[in-house]
């Protein structure tokens, strides 16, 4: 089936989000995000919404992906605290 060129560019989006996420591209993040949520309202405005379930579904393995790197630096930030914590608690 061929794709709506408004669904391939939020498929796109989405790949280069998702590598953005591999490896942790912080700052190219937030201006993709932003491209795909509006390639997504325009989509909705389309009223396709056979597209935009296949759009949703593409849309959930870049999820995990975020969340697991949330996990990830939330772990990190932890780690780093309680480092922190045990240093000035043997230093004193």
């Amino acid at each position: 089936m061929a794709l709506l060129p408004e669904v391939q560019q939020s498929l796109d989006l989405l790949d280069k989000i998702q590598q953005a996420l591999e490896i942790k591209d912080f700052t190219a993040l937030l201006p993709m995000a932003e491209a795909y949520s509006h390639a997504v309202r325009h989509l909705e405005d389309m009223d396709n919404q056979a597209m935009i379930q296949q759009l949703l579904a593409a849309q959930e393995g870049v999820e995990t992906s975020l969340y697991q790197l949330q996990r990830e630096v939330n772990a990190q930030i932890e780690q780093a605290t309680q480092d922190k914590i045990n240093h000035a608690y043997h230093a004193g």
